[in-house]
């Protein structure tokens, strides 16, 4: 429900060994894929957003996966991400809105959901595995 408020988040350092979590906060990067109102891909690029401070998230100084769903962001000192959430890959490839597409590069292949998220795949058969997945589970819906 939260897709397409998706954050990617980086380590930028060391791992915090720092109670204070206003400290730990800072050890992560976080990045939102800004849409244009046009939705040409071309017109995207990341933007930095911070977990607020009141999130639970914040503060945490790792994730399992690099991805986070958010509900809401708010522009006011910064722009701030609430009501976050840790989300899988698994998640992103089965339930976004936007269908996942494979790339191939001359040295590797991924799957791209929205854009942004973007998942190594050495094999495009893959593909037709997550569309059924994904068809089956629609029908469920």
């Amino acid at each position: 429900g939260m897709y397409p408020n998706i954050l990617i988040v980086d380590r930028v350092g060391e791992r915090c060994t720092s109670e204070d979590l206003a400290e730990k906060a800072n050890t992560l990067r976080y990045q939102t894929l800004q849409r244009h109102h046009s939705k040409q891909d071309s017109m995207c690029y990341p933007k930095p957003v911070n977990m607020h401070p009141n999130s639970i998230c914040f503060g945490a100084d790792q994730y399992r996966c690099p991805y986070m769903a958010f509900f809401n962001s708010q522009q006011t000192t910064k722009l701030y991400a609430y009501d976050a959430s840790e989300v899988t890959p698994w998640s992103l490839l089965l339930l976004s809105t936007e269908e996942p597409k494979y790339e191939e590069t001359a040295s590797e292949g991924h799957i791209v959901v929205g854009g942004w998220a973007r998942f190594q795949c050495s094999n495009a058969a893959v593909m037709e595995l997550i569309h059924g997945v994904r068809a089956a589970w629609a029908r469920l819906l």
